[in-house]
């Protein structure tokens, strides 16, 4: 019933995909997820890759869609479970105690005309609407955005550098906050395609390119795939991922 195309490279500067991402489908819902383990850190790919697949065996086997509080529960114990998961792996391999990974995703229930919204990280989720204009649903949880709301002034200053530094993430020894935004049927009718990226993509794609992009096609694929293209034109150093969702919310 849905649509759906998500794709992951690993781009021209890294020597191995970190990133990992997958979509899973239960009873008419569907759970999102995007991971990027973090560059720097070793195993960020086994860190990546146990989220995602984790989380979504959770989903497979757990998932019920029932209240807003037990629903935002799920998506808490799911990233809980996750985390304590590589906490177990780093204990029998000291190698693995500083890999980490971001975390974005969605868990839309059509019945309910709701969709969850979670990070954890600089990975992000953009709605794009039937208006045709493309919003950024999370907050990137980054020295910059710290900065931002406090209203401190890091541009052209020594602390600029160090603007992207992740204030959360998720690995056996990271501070791990998650944020939960849930959209209701006002935004839900909205809304018509729902874009979850890594950093590989929206550090090099500007706001305005991934909205004109989206806009002007139609095809899933095709619309992951400029994106992409727009990303390594625009010399991403980084791995490269994109998950692209419609929304069935027709009338």
């Amino acid at each position: 019933m849905f649509k759906y195309f998500f794709k992951s490279e690993i781009g021209n500067v890294r020597e191995k995909n970190e990133d990992s991402i997958a979509i899973f489908e239960k009873e008419n819902c569907i759970f999102a997820i995007l991971c990027d383990g973090m560059g720097g850190h070793k195993f960020g790919e086994i860190a990546s890759n146990t989220v995602v697949n984790l989380m979504g065996q959770n989903f497979i086997n757990n998932f019920i869609p029932t209240s807003t509080l037990r629903i935002k529960q799920f998506i808490q114990n799911s990233v809980v479970e996750a985390k304590n998961e590589l906490k177990k792996l780093a204990k029998h391999n000291f190698k693995m105690t500083d890999m980490g990974t971001t975390l974005v995703g969605c868990l839309i229930i059509p019945k309910q005309q709701k969709i969850f919204v979670f990070n954890v990280g600089d990975s992000r989720c953009y709605f794009f609407l039937r208006s045709n204009k493309l919003i950024k649903i999370t907050s990137d949880q980054n020295l910059a955005q710290k900065w931002d709301a406090t209203g401190f002034d890091y541009l052209n200053t020594e602390n600029e550098k160090y603007a992207r530094f992740l204030t959360s993430a998720i690995g056996p020894n990271l501070e791990t906050t998650i944020d939960i935004t849930e959209i209701k049927k006002t935004m839900f009718d909205m809304t018509k395609k729902i874009i979850l990226t890594s950093d590989g993509v929206h550090e090099f794609v500007s706001h305005i390119d991934l909205e004109a992009i989206i806009s002007q096609n139609k095809d899933l694929k095709k619309t992951v795939n400029k994106i992409i293209k727009k990303a390594l034109l625009q010399e991403s150093n980084d791995n490269i991922s994109v998950a692209l969702i419609e929304v069935n919310n027709e009338k």
